[in-house]
């Protein structure tokens, strides 16, 4: 069974298990996934698919956008609109905690983001570490990077794909 507290939230699972959705459209497209908590505003709205289990979120508008038919599994995300771009494929094994980290996130796997904003605009990428406000908060591909430290790697391009540096302190490598 599952747990659905809210206006709308969890409405459409029929066949999804041990699901726990608390706030207005919490899960509320969800019909087959299993093993989530959503706790917030509009937390998981859009997420439709078997695909889509095994993840946590806490915060309004988190994992807002899941494509139908993904596959996000093992999910971690704590704060408003943290994981909430348009996951589309393979989007897992993330944490993501803070205001909007790993906001744009398509199809990223294996990151740790930390900190409001921290990898915003990343849409792909894998393994990278980043913890600080505005931690590369511009760049949309990044791969196996280590970027520790407030606004560390911030306002690098978008459009390059950044991938094993290391950057930790203060605006180290910043734009």
């Amino acid at each position: 069974g599952s747990i659905a507290i809210g206006h709308y939230a969890g409405s459409a699972i029929t066949s999804g298990q041990k699901n726990i959705a608390i706030g207005y459209l919490a899960m509320q497209d969800l019909d087959d996934g299993d093993d989530n908590v959503m706790i917030g505003w509009n937390a998981a709205l859009d997420a439709a698919s078997s695909g889509f289990s095994k993840n946590t979120g806490v915060g309004s508008y988190v994992f807002m956008q899941v494509a139908a038919g993904i596959d996000a599994e093992n999910n971690a995300a704590g704060g408003f609109g943290a994981c909430g771009g348009v996951m589309t494929d393979v989007a897992h094994d993330n944490t993501a905690l803070g205001y909007k980290t790993l906001n744009a996130s398509t199809s990223a796997k294996d990151n740790v983001c930390v900190g409001s904003s921290a990898g915003l605009n990343i849409t792909s990428g894998d393994g990278n570490i980043i913890v600080g406000k505005n931690a590369l908060d511009v760049a949309t591909t990044a791969t196996k990077n280590v970027f520790i430290g407030e606004e560390a790697g911030g306002t690098l391009r978008a459009g390059i794909a950044y991938q094993g540096a290391v950057a930790i302190g203060y605006q180290a490598m910043y734009g």
